[in-house]
């Protein structure tokens, strides 16, 4: 079989994922970013589960299982075992700098690759442990104090880079920076004499911020905003829900570097601009176009990629392409 000229490849923290350790976001992050992302919350028990009477053929009815168990040995035509992950291999860019502290990774536990086997969403809080529901629309949340998200995007070859990114959370909502006043919280110069106390205002807040964080991935909640009535409506626009849940929040850039080169930094306006609305909800994003940016069609490197918000917007990062 030819091999397509454009092999897209791709990271999400969407579940479920065949092989979730190689295909999340996380996966292509610099270890020196990947530090201050917050783990999935912890499965509330580990397997065997309690049986299940409703998934078994009752007593002396026939066993359809067993019979095709005890019969040739098969290879199913779906095996995640099989995938490729050569590309996860350590990148070889230089080491990640300017790296932001309030990512905040909305998730759930256990391994959520889609199977029969999956180990899924039993985390303390959960009302139906039994159910090991796979699907969820999980994150990488990020606002005007996180600072920059960095992604080393292994074997570029043709200069094409996306994100896709759910814009229209409420300002303010970030569980990582929510007691935060500043970039990665740090000290304000402005108050450094109150700093030098025992226990300053600065202090406490981070306190108190740390107690809330460790709450949060114990019993996590994807915050999304609720759409209005009618947004089931396929004609329904993102732009009139994020309008809405934002509150009329348009103080804001989205900025964007590639390879440490010049910083892109668009308005309100302008993100709205240069998005794709290929349906609602589904809002897409070139941050690279440019297939001379690799050294030509038949080279491929490692490309880094930095993201950030200012101001007061709170989006979440939940796919990147490339290609």
């Amino acid at each position: 079989m030819t091999k397509p000229a454009w092999n897209q490849q791709g990271r999400t923290e969407f579940t479920p994922r065949a092989n979730p350790e190689y295909t999340s976001l996380r996966s292509i992050m610099p270890p020196e970013e990947l530090q201050y992302i917050n783990p999935p919350p912890p499965s509330f028990y580990m397997p065997p589960d309690v049986f299940q009477p409703r998934l078994h053929p009752p007593k002396d009815d026939i066993d359809v299982l067993t019979i095709i168990e005890g019969g040739p040995s098969f290879r199913p035509n779906r095996d995640p075992i099989h995938m490729d992950t050569s590309m996860n291999e350590v990148s070889n860019l230089p080491a990640a700098t300017d790296i932001g502290k309030g990512t905040y990774l909305h998730s759930i536990a256990g391994y959520c690759d889609g199977t029969m086997y999956s180990w899924c969403d039993k985390s303390d809080g959960q009302e139906c442990l039994l159910s090991r529901h796979n699907d969820r629309r999980n994150g990488l949340a990020f606002d005007g104090k996180s600072g920059w998200m960095v992604f080393n995007v292994p074997k570029v070859k043709h200069g094409l880079i996306i994100v896709k990114l759910e814009t229209w959370y409420k300002p303010g909502s970030n569980p990582k920076t929510i007691k935060w006043t500043t970039v990665n919280n740090k000290p304000d110069s402005s108050n450094r004499r109150r700093q030098l106390s025992a226990q300053s205002p600065v202090h406490a807040v981070a306190s108190a911020g740390d107690a809330d964080e460790t709450a949060e991935m114990q019993n996590p909640q994807v915050r999304e905003i609720a759409h209005p009535a009618g947004a089931n409506n396929t004609t329904t626009s993102v732009s009139s829900d994020r309008k809405l849940a934002r509150q009329g929040c348009v103080d804001y850039t989205f900025d964007y570097s590639i390879d440490g080169g010049d910083i892109i930094s668009l308005n309100d306006e302008e993100y709205m601009a240069r998005r794709f609305e290929m349906q609602r909800v589904v809002e897409l994003m070139k941050i690279l176009d440019d297939p001379s940016h690799t050294g030509g069609a038949d080279e491929e490197r490692d490309v880094q990629v930095k993201i950030r918000l200012t101001g007061c917007a709170n989006f979440k990062l939940t796919h990147l392409y490339w290609s």
